[in-house]
């Protein structure tokens, strides 16, 4: 399951530090289109942010990336969800935990992928109101640290 093609993957992997401002860029995008509720084009973003945070990821596995990486695939699969976007959720965490399996600690691997499997395999109304939840608390935390 790839976005980004073979060719642009090696390109973004000669360079981690601007890897890593695209997958920004690309996030602030998806979550947009997310709010926008576009969620085809959103999906579309998302993915091309879970390439990149994995090739962020693969360069220096035992780095907090792993976080960054973890947190993309729950928004895309999030995001899948909400629409009938031609892709698996099962291939996602497939995908998600054959690349943690190979650069970390099997029971490290079960933990961090707990919040991926919720978002995966809750019931899509549960899913959505910790969503919703999440968003209302980002929002106050942003409003309360510009006081």
């Amino acid at each position: 399951m790839n976005f980004i093609c073979k060719k642009h993957r090696e390109k973004l992997s000669e360079d981690p530090k601007a890897t890593t401002v695209l997958w920004s860029s690309l996030m602030f995008l998806a979550r947009h289109q997310a709010k926008a509720q576009e969620w085809h084009k959103s999906v579309v973003s998302y993915g091309n942010a879970l390439d990149a945070a994995q090739v962020v990821f693969e360069s220096d596995p035992t780095s907090p990336e792993v976080n960054r990486y973890i947190r993309t695939a729950s928004e895309l699969t999030f995001t899948i969800r909400q629409c009938d976007y031609p892709c698996d959720v099962q291939l996602v965490v497939a995908v998600v935990t054959k690349n943690l399996r190979k650069s970390l600690h099997p029971a490290n691997v079960q933990l961090l992928l707990r919040p991926l499997n919720e978002i995966a395999y809750s019931p899509l109304s549960e899913v959505n109101q910790w969503v919703k939840a999440l968003f209302e608390a980002d929002i106050y935390s942003q409003n309360y640290n510009c006081h």
